[in-house]
């Protein structure tokens, strides 16, 4: 099948039917016989619209062969609407590498038996990772009541939650938050966990 005469545009140039081909060449095109008669599309206006990561997506307007061509201030509206898809495009495509990024580094973490607990703001368990949930369900020194994370000895719980408190505290401009660490003792005499709590930096979401 012959290749599509809209194939391979320079990237963000916005053309019409009559830029490319000549009704007559249109009409004679394989293109045109096999998929776009049949379908009721006579004229296009299309654009490949160029993303940050080298992709190309390409977006067709059309209309019957009974409509109007394309105007110029129907191109204009085109235009106009083109920033808008690219900066959708863009940000569908940082959003997924975020989450391929965050998948990579959990998978990464539990491969080295690492557990994470995310706490919300007031302190209570908002998610676990894979290594964190067995953890705390073993409860050998760390356990998750009512949704808040313990320790199980008095001591190592109150400075649990000091850190906590610490970590959640408002910082003053430009205040550094520090990361602090405190070893867990478990019940079964197995060697204590390490644990690390630190602040997620904040942002306007």
């Amino acid at each position: 099948i012959e290749m599509s005469p809209f194939t391979g545009l320079a990237p963000d140039k916005l053309v019409t039917l009559a830029d490319i081909l000549s009704e007559t060449d249109w009409r004679a095109s394989q293109y045109y016989r096999d998929w776009c008669a049949p379908r009721g599309v006579f004229h296009v206006m299309a654009v490949d619209i160029g993303t940050r990561d080298g992709g190309i997506y390409g977006f067709r307007v059309t209309r019957p062969e009974g409509a109007p061509p394309f105007s110029e201030a129907d191109r204009d509206l085109c235009r106009r609407l083109l920033p808008h898809l690219k900066r959708a495009l863009n940000l569908h495509l940082s959003i997924n590498q975020d989450r391929r990024v965050n998948s990579l580094y959990s998978h990464a973490m539990a491969q080295l038996m690492v557990g994470v607990i995310v706490l919300d703001e007031q302190g209570l368990v908002l998610e676990c990772n894979g290594m964190a949930q067995v953890i705390v369900e073993q409860a050998d020194g760390l356990r998750v009541v009512g949704k808040q994370l313990e320790a199980t000895y008095a001591n190592d719980n109150r400075k649990l939650q000091r850190l906590v408190r610490d970590a959640m505290a408002p910082k003053a401009a430009g205040q550094v938050a520090l990361i602090e660490a405190m070893s867990v003792s478990r019940p079964s005499g197995r060697v204590s966990w390490g644990l690390v709590v630190q602040a997620m930096a904040p942002d306007r979401w």
